[in-house]
């Protein structure tokens, strides 16, 4: 089964001190009305009666979803890793040596 990773973008302080250093912060994609958009941030009144991994995905997290899902994802311009099999993929990653 392919692999979903919603992106993520960086963030920083304007502190003096801080405002150095950058931290990764995952963001949300939720179906909106057919389509999935990236939410940075979303209310819960948006993912009322969604499923997540199958129609809104939290940013920090690797999903694992259905062909027809990655198919949607991709055409809404997200990246998915296929599914590869035995031997196709890096060491220590999904695929190899299950």
């Amino acid at each position: 089964m392919p692999t979903f990773t919603p992106p993520t973008r960086g963030q920083s302080s304007s502190d003096h001190f801080w405002g150095r250093f950058q931290v990764q912060a995952g963001e949300s994609v939720v179906k909106t009305d057919g389509v999935f958009t990236l939410t940075p941030v979303p209310w819960i009144g948006d993912l009322k009666g969604l499923t997540e991994g199958v129609e809104w995905f939290q940013g920090g997290r690797t999903y694992v979803v259905s062909d027809e899902v990655a198919q949607q994802l991709g055409a809404d311009g997200f990246t998915v890793v296929p599914d590869l099999g035995y031997g196709e993929a890096p060491y220590g990653h999904q695929g190899y040596g299950l």
